[in-house]
């Protein structure tokens, strides 16, 4: 079971890649501009900013959980973040506060407050909640600020585990553009019985959901995966699966193919024109 969990958590982090932000499906499509985009650079890197925020909630949350720190203990993370917990029964607050101009692997710069809470009795009943808080948090020169809450369950019968996600950003810029985010994202990770595996099963992430960001100009971007991404254990690349995006009213088709582990998938823009693309 820990073998499993700790997969999992692994595995979470690989779905930022392909997600930043929900869709409100009842919003009416009236209202999506349907002019060319402004906003593009600033998407660019929003997309970028919500890739490494997830991962590094989930890389934060995966090592405080697994640290099992004890009640109101402090110390410095990898990532240059004073880290306080504060333990009262089974509920669980940590905050990280990032030092001004910390920098990721990735060379970005944070800085800001980030809070994670989660209640360790549920975890028991095979269920957990995380719930996520960014306050003045700096990511470059784009100010972010909001809330996400995973809810974590796993069955039984089968030992598969789902993750879903839901979380609401503000993205500011320095300048006067900024942007609003809301996010709803359904991953799972499914085990097979493998008996020629040393641990005695394989595993594959299975992504699902909807995505959208409004910018303060009336810019809309929003993405549907319209087939399941499929993410095999011991492949890095999404095996299959169809992700589609709209830019105001213009649409492209990503298309990561038939189950094959390559860098290859195919990119169909608003006009039908396929080309081939590496990942």
């Amino acid at each position: 079971m820990n073998n499993k969990l700790h997969v999992f958590l692994s595995a979470i982090c690989i779905v930022s890649i392909f997600f930043t932000s929900c869709n409100d499906d009842d919003k009416d499509t009236n209202e999506v501009p349907t002019g060319a985009v402004t906003t593009a650079d600033q998407f660019a890197e929003f997309e970028n900013a919500t890739r490494e925020i997830n991962t590094l909630m989930q890389e934060s949350f995966s090592a405080q959980f697994a640290a099992n720190r004890t009640s109101k203990s402090s110390a410095k993370t990898t990532n240059c973040g004073t880290v306080i917990q504060q333990d009262t029964g089974a509920n669980t607050i940590i905050t990280i506060d990032f030092d001004a101009n910390c920098t990721l692997d990735s060379n970005d710069k944070i800085s800001g407050i980030m809070r994670i809470s989660f209640n360790l009795d549920a975890f028991a009943n095979n269920n957990l909640e995380i719930n996520y808080t960014l306050e003045d948090f700096k990511f470059n020169d784009i100010t972010v600020n909001g809330t996400a809450v995973s809810k974590f369950s796993t069955d039984e019968t089968n030992s598969n585990f789902s993750f879903v996600t839901d979380s609401k950003y503000t993205f500011t810029w320095n300048t006067t553009i900024s942007a609003t985010t809301e996010t709803s994202l359904i991953t799972e990770l499914v085990f097979e019985n493998n008996t020629n595996d040393p641990a005695g099963f394989e595993s594959y992430t299975q992504i699902s959901g909807t995505s959208a960001a409004t910018f303060s100009n009336n810019d809309r971007y929003t993405t549907a995966i319209t087939t399941p991404l499929r993410i095999n254990s011991g492949c890095e690349y999404v095996v299959s699966g169809v992700v589609v995006t709209n830019s105001n009213s213009q649409n492209t088709t990503l298309d990561y193919g038939n189950g094959d582990c390559d860098n290859k998938a195919t990119l169909t823009d608003n006009d039908g024109n396929e080309t081939i693309i590496e990942l």
